[in-house]
């Protein structure tokens, strides 16, 4: 384990505009949110927070995380995306909602064999050290 990702929810400015800033995370009953196709962790994670949704809730579904995230960018929803990516990105805004989303742990991982090449160890070395830093 070499670190964790936080994660944020966030919404494009003309979203925001064009259907309001949910307050809380009730509020998200009345808004479009961005969610996996077959993947439950979302789904787990709103009824965590008292949120009961199922995948047929949401408007827009894809287990792509790079297309959930350009749909989010593209003003179609609100979505979750790493804080350096989210913060990052000048047309979305960071929610302020009362929600409890657990960070990412971060793992660097290969096959044993791998483990032994001078020239693999180096990169999971260089790799680790960087990864530490996000």
């Amino acid at each position: 384990k070499v670190g964790v990702l936080e994660i944020g929810m966030f919404a494009a400015h003309s979203y925001l505009e064009r259907c309001g800033v949910p307050k809380s995370i009730k509020d998200f009953h009345h808004h479009d949110i961005v969610g996996y196709d077959r993947s439950e962790q979302l789904i787990r994670g709103l009824r965590e927070n008292g949120i009961e949704l199922d995948r047929l809730s949401f408007p827009f579904r894809s287990d792509n995380q790079v297309v959930c995230w350009q749909m989010v960018v593209a003003g179609f929803g609100i979505g979750l995306n790493q804080l350096q990516v989210g913060d990052a990105e000048p047309r979305v805004e960071r929610l302020g909602v009362d929600a409890k989303i657990p960070a990412l742990p971060i793992w660097l991982v290969a096959h044993a064999e791998l483990k032994t090449s001078r020239r693999v160890r180096r990169v999971f070395d260089f790799l680790a050290v960087h990864l530490q830093k996000i």
